[in-house]
């Protein structure tokens, strides 16, 4: 199993007003990562302005939490390598990482792997 898709942790945020997007409301979301890369999120699509500001406001709070989902549409093989490398190897024994491989491997991945994760 090798790394497939490069998950980066947010490091700063910028969250800017509810704006006039086609023919409805929306706001953007700038973030920049410990890379320093810098990616844009729309959130558009609002029929209301007070609808645009309500989800504005979620958004604030899940980038101040650190539960905001940067990446909507993941495999979940690509979650999977993810969560096993970079969250749970510095916590867990040779043989506990060894186990979860090798499940992720042999039943997760062929079962489900192709499959996109949603929000």
């Amino acid at each position: 199993m090798h790394k497939t898709f490069d998950f980066k942790k947010y490091v700063e945020y910028k969250v800017y007003s509810v704006t006039t997007i086609k023919k409805g409301y929306g706001f953007r979301v700038l973030l920049t990562f410990v890379d320093d890369s810098i990616k844009t999120q729309q959130h558009a699509g609002f029929t209301t302005k007070r609808e645009a500001n309500a989800f504005r406001d979620e958004v604030i709070g899940q980038l101040h939490t650190g539960t905001y989902i940067v990446y909507g549409k993941i495999r979940v093989e690509e979650f999977m390598i993810f969560w096993l490398e970079d969250i749970m190897r510095p916590r867990i024994t040779d043989d506990t990482y060894t186990t979860y491989k090798s499940a992720i491997k042999n039943y997760i991945v062929p079962q489900i792997g192709k499959m996109y994760m949603s929000t």
